[in-house]
Parts: C-alpha cells; structure tokens; sequence
C-alpha cells in the first residue's frame, strides 16, 4: 500500500532526514491525521540506546488534517536534527535513525500496522 523509507543527508553540524510515502496502489491514498504531528523519528546509537526523539518535549495541535497522495505519486517531509543531546554534542561514530509515519486512517480504515522506516548514517567528528 505505502513505501515509507527515510533518507539522511549527513552535513558536519547536522543530519538532514527525508520522509517519503510512495503510494504503489492504483487509486489515490487520503491519509488522516488527528493532530498536526505527522512523524517521529528515533536516533539510536551502536549500542541500541535512544539518543534523541523528534517528539520529546513537543506539543502537537489536535486537529484532523488529511494528506492525499495521488496513485503512483509520492509525499516528501523533512527534518533536522543538530547532533545534541540534551545540551552536548553526541559523540562522532555510527547512528539509526528509525521513522514512524503515524496517520490513524488510510482511506477511512484504520491503521492497524505501523508505518516504519529506518537508515544507518555516520556523524563525522
């Protein structure tokens, strides 16, 4: 139904990340939103510990938005993340950053499975 996959750019001060939903049907996809997040992400280190979270400390407007992608087309969203946890700089080395695309309908069903993706990167020093 949807190919959700996350790309990261890597930059000396920051990681640049790209969400895209590719709809593989033949018929457009609406998706629903209840509130004004759309996704989150997960930085985790070599060892398998959260680093830092799109969505901690945010608030979120609760109210319904919808998404259309059209058949065959795709919907891109961006984020950044500066390499900070907390108020330090995390250490140079390997990282994954795992997505979540989270409406709660698709076409008026509700979705059952979440939508993830994840990226292997590296922070320079």
């Amino acid at each position: 139904m949807i190919n959700f996959r996350v790309t990261v750019n890597v930059e000396k001060n920051e990681a640049k990340f790209i969400f895209t939903a590719i709809n593989q049907t033949n018929a457009e996809l609406v998706l629903e939103f209840s509130t004004s997040q759309i996704f989150d992400f997960i930085i985790f280190n070599s060892d398998g510990q959260i680093i830092y979270q799109f969505s901690d400390g945010m608030f979120f407007v609760q109210a319904f938005q919808y998404v259309e992608i059209p058949k065959g087309q795709e919907k891109i969203w961006k984020a950044k993340w500066n390499y900070q946890k907390g108020s330090k700089r995390v250490d140079p080395g390997e990282y994954v950053v795992e997505a979540f695309l989270i409406p709660s309908r698709i076409n008026g069903e509700r979705v059952k499975q979440k939508i993830t993706a994840s990226a292997k990167f590296h922070i320079p020093e």
